[in-house]
This record gives C-alpha cells, sequence and structure tokens, in this order.
C-alpha cells in the first residue's frame, strides 16, 4: 500500500523490512488472538461475564483484521464483584500478578509471554468513571474472530470507552499515544452504521459527554474526519478548545517542554466533568482519606472496638497536635 500511494521510489529493502515486520505483527497477533478466546472460554466456564476490548476486538471492530492494528497486551473487562474471582482464575492458569492499581491489575504469563490488563473499571478513583457493567453487556455484541467468537463491547460503547482512555491518559501521567486518537478515528469511519443517539446517550449518563467531545474533536482535527462523520457530536462547546489543545500538546511535547505545555492535572480534570459530583470527587476522596483514624491516632488513646467510631474525633485533635508541635519546633 506504501508503495502504491508514495510519490517517491522507495528502496526495495525498506519495502522487505516493513513486509517482514507486517509478517511478525499479524503471528504475533494471532497467537494473541488465540489465547484470549481460551482466557474468555475458561472464564465464562467458571461463570465469570468476561468483555474483550481494545486488543485484537479493537483491531476487527476499527481496521477490520486483527493484522492491521498492533497491540501488545490483552484487556479483560469485569464487573467489580468478580475482579478478586478472576484474578484467582488468571493465577491458577499461569499468570502471575505484577501491578495493582486498584481499578485494574497486570497479571504475566512469563512461559508465553503474553500480558494481560483485567480492567474492573477505566480509570482510576481520582478520574471517576462509574461504569454500569450491566449496560454493557446487555448491549455486548458477539464478534467472530480467527475462527472463533468473543463477546466484546458494541461498537458505541466502544467509542465511548477509547474517548474515556485518551482523556485520562492526557489528564495524568500515562505515556499519551497517537494510536489512541487513531482508533478513535478509524472506529467511527468504519461503522457508519453506529447509533449516535445511543454513543451521546451513554456519554450522558456516565457523565462523560464532554469527554466524548474533545476525543473526537482530536480524532477530527489530527485525522481529518468529514464534516458528516462529526455532525451528531454538533453541538461542540467551544469552551472545551483549551482542553483540546491540551490533548494535542501532550500527544507532540518533549521532555523540554513537558511542564509549559501541560494544563495542571486539577484544572483539566476540573473542566472536563461536567457534572458537579464528579469535578469534587477527588477532593472529598481525598479529605476522606485524610480523615480516616490510622495506626498514630489509635496510639494516641486507646479505646475498645466498640468506641472506634471516636477515633474521627481523635483524629483531628491529633492532627492539630501534631501541627502544632511542628509550628512550636520551628
Amino acid at each position: 500500500m506504501l508503495s502504491q500511494n508514495c510519490s517517491v521510489e522507495i528502496p526495495r529493502w525498506v519495502i522487505n523490512e516493513l513486509n517482514s515486520r507486517c509478517v511478525a505483527i499479524a503471528r504475533r497477533n494471532l497467537y494473541l488472538t488465540a489465547r484470549l478466546l481460551q482466557l474468555i472460554q475458561s472464564l465464562n466456564g467458571a461463570g465469570i461475564r468476561a468483555i474483550a476490548y481494545k486488543g485484537p476486538v479493537g483491531a476487527v471492530l476499527a481496521y477490520g483484521s486483527i493484522s492491521m492494528r498492533q497491540f501488545g497486551d490483552l484487556d479483560i473487562l469485569v464487573e467489580s464483584a468478580d475482579y478478586m474471582r478472576t484474578r484467582a482464575s488468571l493465577g491458577a492458569s499461569g499468570y502471575s500478578l505484577t501491578t495493582e492499581w486498584g481499578w485494574e491489575c497486570t497479571l504475566v504469563n512469563e512461559s508465553e509471554s503474553i500480558c494481560v490488563d483485567l480492567h474492573r473499571n477505566l480509570a482510576p478513583d481520582q478520574f471517576p468513571v462509574h461504569l454500569d457493567f450491566e449496560s454493557l453487556w446487555l448491549h455486548r455484541m458477539s464478534l467472530p474472530i480467527a475462527g472463533g467468537r468473543i463477546e466484546t463491547l458494541s461498537a458505541e460503547d466502544t467509542l465511548v470507552v477509547l474517548c474515556i482512555q485518551l482523556i485520562k491518559d492526557a489528564w495524568g501521567e500515562s505515556a499519551l499515544r497517537l494510536s489512541k486518537v487513531c482508533d478513535i478515528a478509524e472506529l467511527i469511519r468504519a461503522r457508519s452504521n453506529i447509533d449516535l443517539s445511543r454513543v451521546v446517550e451513554t456519554a450522558r449518563t456516565l457523565g462523560c459527554l464532554r469527554i466524548l467531545q474533545v476525543g473526537i474533536r482530536v480524532a477530527e482535527r489530527l485525522f481529518g474526519l468529514g464534516t458528516t462523520e462529526v455532525s451528531w457530536a454538533g453541538q461542540f462547546d467551544r469552551r472545551l478548545d483549551p482542553l483540546v489543545e491540551h490533548v494535542i500538546a501532550r500527544l507532540f511535547e518533549s521532555s523540554d517542554d513537558r511542564d509549559s505545555s501541560r494544563m495542571p492535572m486539577a484544572a483539566f480534570h476540573f473542566r472536563i466533568r461536567e457534572r458537579w459530583r464528579d469535578k469534587l470527587y477527588p477532593y472529598a476522596r481525598e479529605a476522606a482519606l485524610r480523615l480516616t483514624p490510622n495506626e498514630r491516632d489509635r496510639a494516641m488513646v486507646r479505646l475498645p472496638a466498640s468506641l472506634f467510631f471516636l477515633y474521627y474525633f481523635v483524629r483531628p485533635v491529633r492532627l492539630a497536635k501534631d501541627r502544632l508541635g511542628r509550628l512550636v519546633n520551628w
């Protein structure tokens, strides 16, 4: 395809090298897809409802083939109530826990060189997104892939999820990859029959309408989506333009301009969320963590278990005492 569309003659050795890489990617993708099918079947057999997304299913949904989109790990979403049980099931299948974030974890099978990201949510508590797993399961699609079938998100839910994960990375410290924007653009192009009204309604229910709009606008800016393809997002709030610019700046930032190109995390979060409860949740969570009694509070005053609630009154006194002590010492 490159040699057919490039006006400059490409050296044969470059074409051969690219062909070799494409074949290697296709083989690796097929291998990972086969393992994903086995994992999902195993989890279903244990009574766990598991939804695969991104990775192989994302490649098929947005690009039409598992060979057209390179991926390095497998993403599985389960209901919160099944999260620990799923972790145990994967552990019994040879997957060892390497990282636990709370909202997701990473498990690796060293012998097969496979990494699984197991999710019960899409973002950390500091960037709250309260998924409705029942709705995702109700609208799921059974996708034919690599000679089998696999349960994955509907195209509508996939679009919302892709935008959430793009904006979550733009908010945090994670590396922001251009491929995530490309996935959004190609999904919109590939799925012309997508139910746009349900996309908007799902985003609104999750309190992620601005996230959806910014994600789509970034894809439009960088990959030239046609007017008709994004007209459904039509009532775009121009006050969100600085957020679009922030995401694009993050995509192309260097280590030299990292500090100057970034909007502060707190400011970005406050402006990208439309519901006040989502805007304020991180602060309420931080306050709750600060007010939760710990060992130092229990060491200050020994109370029986039946009076544990009194430690919530002891803690502010202990914190004030510590602060006063530091002030006196200074």
